[in-house]
């Protein structure tokens, strides 16, 4: 009798982006006598002129700057009479290119940061347009494209923002949930934004109440059937300056406008901090507000965390972590929240909160992954031995870095009724994973 032998070999699996997480697993440390500052998720002002895209939240999601179809005037770091520096970003005269920043994906998951909000959401963006025209493709913020998620549009003299997702919207085909969107988009008419302007929008998945802000006053609020920023199931990213799929593909509907800060909460601010945040403020924590402050430990003993060539990354993150994490609030109470995994280097993933109460220190969770190799056969029928990694005594199951190996070992039949007859491998990258084909 013959049976055929399979050997599973760790390989290198290429995860593109990260975001850098800093060691923030701790409750933020805050004293007695200080207000405690609500941390935003990305915050872009633009002071570094070689990298503009950096995010001084801490977090690492760094925007990317590009130019399409113009030349590199299209984006420009200049100062502005204040001494703070702000984007100059310019589109040509067809509209078809101009430049942009926008936010890379995180690791493969063709997702990006904004599409970690799925609950309550803030966004704040300071920037300068004549919005005179009767334009409406000059698109200064998108979290994908036109009648498919957030947006904001300065044209007709006013400011179009685009609350509704395509996810929630009525409707038995895309085209119907398209006019639904469209006809539900909120215009703030008799706004002049050819001088510095600043917009905010802080939306409450509690209440679904958008409330708009212009220069730190409320000006309109809107009742909404649902929230969310970013229309799950789309591949389009963050964008200042136009909108693009995933890594900065696709750009399309390029704006001219200058921009100077723009910040993005996971959490709806009251009419209070959006005025601070407009006269150079942080946000804070109010009295009577509750929020996240601390973040049980994950027990990840029993989880297989090597990727492998079956146990890939992409597994380990939706199918081998824990989907919810027990958080602890500031009133006492327990409760789990919702944990999103995204890989942010090629030794570590973490896990983003969702939860209706607010992440104001920005807590998350990491752990570590590593890779191996593993081998997969019958112990009754053959021996494995003289495994050696890169000509060196190798015990399979011990962690070893990304890097492509060579390795080696023996197949032994273990009884005169076995014949090895093949021996499975792998080529990746242009290197041979495997071994010599042998018989007995």
């Amino acid at each position: 009798m013959k049976k055929v032998l399979s050997f599973s070999l760790a390989a290198m699996l290429s995860l593109g982006a990260f975001a850098v997480f800093p060691v923030a697993n701790a409750v933020a440390e805050e004293s007695a006598t200080e207000e405690k500052i609500v941390r935003p998720l990305a915050a872009y002002e633009f002071d570094d002129v070689n990298d503009p895209g950096l995010d001084s939240s801490g977090h690492g999601f760094n925007l990317k700057k590009k130019v399409v179809g113009a030349s590199a005037d299209a984006f420009k770091v200049l100062e502005d009479t204040d001494g703070e520096n702000y984007i100059s970003l310019s589109r040509t005269e067809d509209g078809s290119g101009g430049g942009l920043l926008y936010a890379p994906e995180l690791g493969n998951s063709g997702k990006d940061f904004s599409d970690l909000i799925e609950e309550s959401y803030t966004v704040s963006l300071t920037f300068r347009r004549d919005n005179s025209s009767n334009n409406g493709s000059h698109y200064v913020l998108a979290t994908g494209r036109y009648n498919k998620c957030f947006q904001i549009t300065p044209w007709l003299g006013g400011i179009q923002i685009q609350l509704y997702s395509q996810h929630l919207a009525p409707g038995a085909t895309a085209e119907e949930q398209g006019q639904w969107i469209e006809q539900n988009t909120k215009m703030i008419s008799g706004v002049d934004t050819s001088d510095w302007t600043t917009v905010t929008v802080s939306t409450d998945a509690i209440t679904n109440i958008s409330s708009v802000y212009i220069n730190g006053e409320i000006r309109e609020t809107f009742n909404l059937t649902d929230v969310s920023f970013t229309w799950r199931e789309d591949n389009y990213t963050f964008t200042l300056g136009a909108q693009c799929q995933v890594s900065g593909n696709a750009c399309t509907q390029f704006a001219t406008v200058d921009i100077k800060q723009c910040r993005v909460y996971d959490c709806a601010l009251s009419e209070a901090n959006v005025e601070r945040l407009y006269n150079g403020q942080e946000a804070i924590v109010e009295e009577g507000t509750a929020y996240i402050q601390e973040v049980a430990e994950i027990d990840t003993s029993a989880l297989d965390l090597y990727a492998t060539d079956v146990n890939t990354v992409d597994v380990i993150v939706n199918e081998v972590l824990p989907t919810s994490v027990m958080t602890t609030i500031s009133n006492g109470m327990k409760m789990p929240a919702k944990i999103t995994w995204f890989p942010v280097s090629e030794t570590q993933i973490a896990g983003y909160l969702h939860s209706l109460y607010a992440n104001v220190d920005q807590l998350y969770k990491t752990v570590d992954y590593g890779y191996t190799v593993r081998f997969d056969y019958d112990e009754t029928l053959v021996r494995i031995g003289s495994v050696k990694l890169d000509g060196n005594a190798y015990e399979p199951g011990t962690p070893i870095d990304q890097n492509l190996h060579n390795i080696s070992f023996t197949v032994t039949p273990l009884n005169d009724f076995v014949e090895v007859n093949a021996v499975s491998y792998w080529i990746w990258n242009g290197s041979l994973w495997g071994m010599n084909t042998t018989s007995a």
